[in-house]
């Protein structure tokens, strides 16, 4: 920030140098793009297979190659049928299956789509 007084006027000039680089000066605009901009998740490719996978799956013991889960789509992986990676913890909300056991019991099973799980659907 600079001060400048203007001789004739006795007004005074105050001049911000670099105030769009400076995040506090920004407020509200910083705070908006990082909540906006997504985060990827990170899976594992392998040398040899054409599957991405999670970190903990068995099949990239050998090799675990980090890449981002779009990266590996656009590059044509598929995903890992054991680990399934394309299932994020938390992304579909399940709900628990709204149906009766023969005891009188609520069903534990837990459903994604619908009220009923497949055993309990008429």
């Amino acid at each position: 920030m600079l001060l400048k007084m203007l001789p004739k006027s006795g007004l005074i000039l105050l001049l911000f140098v670099g105030a769009l680089s400076t995040p506090s000066l920004l407020g509200q605009t910083t705070k908006q793009k990082t909540k906006t901009k997504a985060k990827t998740q990170q899976v594992y490719i392998t040398n040899t297979g054409k599957k991405y996978h999670l970190s903990n799956c068995r099949f990239v013991a050998q090799s675990k190659i980090p890449k981002d889960k779009t990266t590996a789509v656009k590059e044509g992986f598929k995903p890992c049928d054991t680990c399934r990676p394309n299932k994020v913890a938390g992304a579909t909300a399940e709900v628990q299956c709204s149906g009766k056991t023969q005891e009188g019991k609520r069903c534990k099973r837990k459903v994604s789509s619908g009220k009923y799980c497949h055993q309990h659907k008429s």
